[in-house]
Formats: C-alpha cells, sequence, structure tokens
C-alpha cells in the first residue's frame, strides 16, 4: 500500500520541508527542500543531497496530520523531476 507524507525537515543544510512516498513500511521516493534548494532520490543524484529515509513508516513520527494526497505527491515529484532533468 502506498502513503504519502509532507513534514518539517531539518538535517546540514537547515530547515526545510520533505515529502516522502512509502510503499508498505519503507521509503520509495522522497524530496526535499531547504531554502529553495531542492533534493530528490531521483537514482543519478544521491550523491548531492539526502537520499531516502532508512526508518520504516512505523518507527518515522508520520502521524494521520502529516499524510497527504497521491496527486500532491505526484506534483512535487513532477516538480522535481522537472528541476533535475534542466540541470
Amino acid at each position: 500500500m502506498m502513503r504519502y507524507f509532507k513534514h518539517d525537515a531539518e538535517s546540514d543544510l537547515g530547515f526545510g520541508v520533505a515529502y516522502v512516498e512509502f510503499e508498505n513500511e519503507w521509503a520509495s521516493r522522497q524530496v526535499e527542500i531547504y531554502d529553495g534548494r531542492w533534493f530528490c532520490s531521483l537514482e543519478d543524484y544521491h550523491d548531492i543531497g539526502p537520499g531516502l529515509s532508512d526508518q520504516p513508516l512505523a518507527d518515522a513520527e508520520l502521524g494521520p496530520e502529516y499524510e497527504i494526497s497521491k496527486a500532491e505527491f505526484e506534483a512535487i515529484w513532477a516538480e522535481a523531476e522537472a528541476r533535475y532533468s534542466s540541470q
């Protein structure tokens, strides 16, 4: 089962927002945005920013208040893909 989440994020890049798609218990796609800089889990771009969450959904502390629609996630994912394809 696919589920989608949006939550505040913090990393070495600062504070931002993360969008994560989970397939069952594991993250399958992820987009993070920090101060206008976009990072995603596209295979070709793992070395330039955050990759997939390594926590199972059960440990991720993402309750129903963080859940978003598939359409919202897909819109963010499409924007991330467009940004990377134009580089």
